[in-house]
């Protein structure tokens, strides 16, 4: 409710008279929009912004929903919260590694700058694997969109040099993604592979599209979590963040 961003984006859609509805933990959004009398949404306050994807996720979908903005999406909250319940299953802390997906991604990536590509539905799964490694585990890590990085990204790999070691590409992929989108990881991973340290596939599970993203990030939550474990850093505080915050505030360009 107090990023720069956000703020710039509810006040241009106030301005222009567009309908709005605000899903917030409080902050300035949810003060200012009160005061105007747009409909409020009210989370518990607290939690890192990462931390609480799920929180504003489902509300915005009940919320498009209800308005008519998009089908009915009953059965993708039934499929996400399936996602959510097999992966605390499955992924949890008492799950040994040797039966825990999760903690093997973790080491897997483990003294590596990972590269997390998606396509499609996935798309938006990589940005936040690379945020939740950047975030939780407190390392560099970057993503990209097939088939744009088949434009020009794959051609940066012939100069990976001391970096190709260090390098682990990620491919997040969807069992109903595109044929062709399919295609385009398996020639890509045989094009780039001799270049990197390794290539780790890893496929959404889940009925429908809601589902399988939860799905993803949970993944993503459970491995960063244990990444940072294994770095020996606490995941929770970002104090970079709040230094550039605090400099944008007090400091003159």
């Amino acid at each position: 409710g107090d990023t720069e961003e956000t703020l710039t984006a509810a006040a241009q859609a106030t301005e222009d008279l567009v309908p709005c509805v605000a899903i917030t933990s409080g902050g300035k959004l949810g003060g200012r929009y009160r005061d105007m009398g747009v409909p409020v949404i009210d989370l518990p306050p607290g939690l890192q912004p990462r931390a609480a994807l799920l929180r504003l996720l489902v509300p915005l979908v009940v919320t498009l929903d209800r308005v008519g903005v998009i089908p009915s999406a009953d059965a993708d909250l039934d499929d996400a919260r399936a996602s959510v319940v097999r992966a605390v299953a499955e992924w949890g802390p008492d799950v040994p590694t040797e039966r825990n997906p999760a903690k093997r991604l973790a080491f897997d990536l483990l003294d590596t700058v990972p590269v997390f590509w998606g396509a499609e539905a996935t798309a938006p799964m990589a940005q936040r694997f690379k945020g939740q490694v950047n975030e939780n585990a407190k390392v560099p890590a970057y993503w990209g969109v097939v088939p744009e990085v088949n434009h020009n990204e794959i051609c940066g790999f012939e100069g990976m040099g001391a970096f190709g070691s260090l390098c682990r590409l990620v491919f997040l992929r969807d069992p109903r993604q595109h044929r062709q989108v399919g295609r385009r990881f398996t020639l890509t991973r045989r094009l780039v592979e001799p270049d990197v340290g390794g290539v780790i596939e890893i496929e959404a599970r889940g009925e429908t599209p809601l589902g399988r993203l939860v799905d993803l990030v949970m993944l993503a939550d459970y491995a960063t979590l244990y990444l940072a474990a294994l770095r020996g850093v606490d995941p929770g505080p970002v104090e970079a963040i709040g230094r550039l915050k605090e400099m944008l505030t007090t400091e003159r360009a």
